[in-house]
């Protein structure tokens, strides 16, 4: 790759920045002193810092024998070339990497001098590539945006690296966590509006990844609705990514679940009275609406859906995103080469990145495979359809079905069961019963009558 990016810069009449006798220099004190070793990888020298091929092919052999704690020294790396063809040139580099160095503590100056340049290098590349997608007809421009937008986030964070926090600033913001459940909201993290879903998950938690799975018509996006509505709520600001459906269609659900009116009838020529008019225009003015958005890009890609969400935190301080539903996204990263199941595998692992980078629940919806409709105990996380890495990305799994009878499998369609298939930081928890009304989209605590069913009021 290295090799191909460097052809078709010197083909465009790139330099790319680099430094041979700092990269040297470096290599030196690492193989020289432990010191210089110890703070080489304690300030993050990576292997891409390197633009001479023989220097990176050392500092691999240095990193290997470091991590696994062998020592590291002029004899001993040279060593690993024996019977290479690359072992004399590798011995000559090494004396001149001993020659070049001075002292263990230039490292703090060097480290910095070679990751300013390879910055500058992957900047070039993303340009270069920027401009052959931008002549590729076949790549969109929301895609060619955002894989720009991407190339530079990336670089930005190679620019200022985290520093690694002490644990007494961790514990305060748990204790700070803990004040707020005891004493104020009664719920750790944001409420799911579903009391024992809230007993066994403690709420949907920043960093988590939550997978919401039924087969199709089971009200999977109803309960992603009544999950973003109860954030929204309690203050909350809430971004949906619908790529099933028009944010029209998802509109109408929510006229409907808010104000409690058959949804059908919102869309049909049947006339509604004075009062329903009055109701639906008090639900049209809330305030709490103006903290929930709704994108609904059909085939979102996964790079157009980071960098939309990275945004959307930015930009707007967006504290959860539901995504309906993750087998109909793209992956960025497909090929011909590449079948579903690993595009899907791509597409959730892009799912629970996004939730840690921003610091918030991520919660896609997802289908379940037609086997969940064989069984009368209830479905599996097996029949997640493509499931690749789902289950393992996953914080949360939680799987819906309709109420069947164990015995005969008659369906009860008022009655949706949650199975909590996993729960990484929470407790296990038996089935969850809820009522739910089809016609409004609502749900409610089990035996609830329809016309009594209690959902979130604006």
């Amino acid at each position: 790759m290295k090799k191909e990016t460097d052809q078709k810069a010197s083909e465009a009449g790139l330099w790319m920045p680099h430094d041979d006798a700092i990269e040297s220099a470096l290599l030196g004190a690492m193989l020289s002193f432990r010191s210089g070793l110890e703070t080489a990888f304690e300030l993050g020298t990576e292997r891409q810092y390197f633009y001479n091929p023989d220097h990176v092919k050392v500092f691999d052999a240095i990193s290997e024998s470091f991590k696994e704690d062998l020592p590291v020294d002029p004899i001993t790396i040279s060593g690993k070339f024996a019977g290479t063809p690359d072992h004399g040139r590798i011995i000559v580099k090494i004396g001149e990497m001993i020659r070049s160095t001075g002292c263990g503590a230039q490292v703090i100056r060097y480290v910095p001098m070679l990751r300013d340049m390879y910055i500058r290098r992957a900047l070039l590349e993303a340009m270069r590539q920027a401009t052959d997608d931008a002549v590729n007809i076949s790549v969109t421009t929301e895609d060619l945006i955002a894989r720009l937008h991407a190339s530079v986030d990336s670089a930005m964070n190679q620019a200022a690296p985290e520093a690694i926090p002490d644990a007494s600033q961790v514990l305060e913001d748990c204790l700070t966590a803990m004040r707020r459940v005891k004493f104020e909201t009664g719920v750790m993290n944001i409420p799911t509006g579903i009391k024992e879903l809230d007993e066994a998950t403690c709420g949907w938690a920043p960093t988590d990844m939550i997978v919401l799975a039924a087969r199709p018509s089971d009200g999977k996006t109803a309960l992603a609705l009544h999950f973003a509505m109860t954030a929204v709520r309690e203050g909350k600001k809430v971004a949906i990514f619908s790529v099933e459906m028009a944010k029209e269609l998802v509109g109408y659900r929510i006229l409907s679940s808010a104000s409690g009116i058959n949804g059908l009838r919102l869309r049909s020529e049947e006339m509604l009275t004075d009062d329903e008019w009055g109701i639906l225009e008090e639900v049209v003015k809330a305030e709490k609406f103006k903290r929930l958005f709704l994108d609904d890009t059909p085939a979102l890609s996964t790079a157009a859906f980071t960098a939309k969400a990275r945004k959307l935190r930015k930009a707007l301080g967006v504290d959860l995103i539901i995504v309906d539903y993750l087998q109909l996204m793209r992956s960025s990263e497909a090929n011909r080469n590449s079948n579903r199941e690993q595009d899907v595998a791509y597409i959730s692992k892009t799912m629970k990145a996004t939730a840690k980078s921003l610091g918030i629940p991520v919660i896609a919806l997802a289908q379940l495979s037609r086997n969940a409709e064989n069984r009368n105990d209830g479905p599996k996380l097996s029949d997640l359809r493509e499931s690749g890495s789902i289950e393992q990305d996953a914080d949360v799994v939680i799987l819906m079905s309709r109420d069947k009878d164990p015995i005969f499998g008659d369906e009860d369609n008022r009655v949706r069961v949650l199975h909590i298939a996993k729960n990484r930081n929470g407790k296990a928890a038996d089935k969850i019963r809820l009522s739910f009304d089809g016609a409004t989209m609502r749900f409610g605590p089990e035996e609830t009558p329809a016309e009594k069913i209690i959902d979130i009021k604006f």
